[in-house]
Order: C-alpha cells, then structure tokens, then sequence
C-alpha cells in the first residue's frame, strides 16, 4: 500500500467507517446499541486509531488534525458515556465555530491559520490571504447554523443524509469556488504558477 492510499484510509477512515456501521447496523438495537451510537462509537474509536498510526509510523499529525480530533474524540466519548446521540450530532456545529473563531482571530493577528488548513505550497498575496480567511470563517458559521438546523429538526436518517450528503459535499464546492480567488492573489513563486 502505497502512502497516498495509507493517508487516505487514515484521513477518511473514520467517516467511511461511520457511514458503513449506521446504514449497516441493525435497526432494532436499543441504547448503546442503536445505529446513531454504534456509528458514534466507530467513528471515535477509528479516530483514535488513525492518529495513533499516523505517531506510530513516524509521521507527525498537521496541527489542524490534531485540534479537531482534540474537539471530536471528547465529543464522541462524552456523547458515548451519556449514551445521548445529540451531543455527536453537534460535533460538526462545535469543530465549525471552532474553525470559524480560530480562523478569523488568527487572520485578524497576521497569522492566518488559514495557511494550514490549504497547504503550505500556496503562497498568496496579503490581500489573498485577508480574503480566503474571513470567506472560510463565514463559511464555518454558516456550516455551523445549518448544522444546528438540520440536528435539531431531523431523524437520524435525515441528519447522516444531511450531514454526508450536504455538509461534506458544500465543503469541497466552496472550496473549488475559492479558485480564482487563489489564482488572483496567488505570488509568482506559489504552485499555482509552477503548477500552470
């Protein structure tokens, strides 16, 4: 297995886990035992894992993949221990403000986290960098409200489905949406330019 194959077990792992243990589990469990939980157990206990690996095989872990699995895995454990599936489902609301508050302070500093979260080959103009930051923080808050909605108001069904099918997915189109962005601000030694 080579090592783009091994960083995406361990950076979807988790979620593909998640997904495969609720649809897969049987319907009529009670407790810890319901689909929601099994799958919140799964999801952490993989989580776990995958960073354990990843210090096991001599990597070190992004700073941004160790603050969010320092926000999911108390979250998973804690919604665990309560057995109360309402405390996972605000996991994507909790990392999000999270991500949106860190962003915006670490922009408004001149430090903007927003370097990490992309990758360091990117090298913007200030201006670039200004712009990414508060779009993204804006983008977290929205994700986070919407999050709050969706829990709140669905089944289990629909909140994964909402979550899987919305959440993940808007993430990536927000993304590729920020490409003439990078583009526009992108410096003359930045892998945009290198790269075409």
């Amino acid at each position: 297995m080579n090592e783009k194959t091994t960083a995406l077990i361990r950076e979807y792992g988790p979620l593909l886990g998640f997904l495969l243990t609720y649809f897969f589990a049987p319907e009529e469990g009670t407790g810890l035992m319901r689909p929601i939980m099994l799958a919140t157990m799964v999801f952490t206990i993989l989580t776990i894992a995958t960073l354990a690996w990843t210090f096991a095989i001599g990597q070190r872990p992004k700073p941004i993949t160790l603050l969010i699995a320092a926000l999911v895995i108390p979250i998973g454990v804690l919604s665990l221990l309560l057995n109360d599936e309402a405390i996972f489902k605000m996991k994507p609301t909790v990392v999000n403000l999270v991500l949106a508050v860190l962003v915006a302070a670490s922009q408004w500093q001149g430090r903007p986290l927003i370097k990490e979260i992309v990758g360091n080959s990117l090298d913007l103009k200030k201006r670039g960098w200004e712009l990414l930051s508060w779009r993204w923080a804006m983008f977290f808050v929205a994700s986070a409200v919407a999050n709050e909605i969706a829990w709140r108001n669905l089944s289990d069904d629909g909140w994964v489905t909402f979550k899987f099918a919305v959440l993940v997915p808007a993430a990536f189109v927000f993304a590729l949406s920020q490409i003439s962005l990078l583009k526009r601000y992108a410096t003359p030694e930045s892998s945009l330019h290198k790269n075409g």
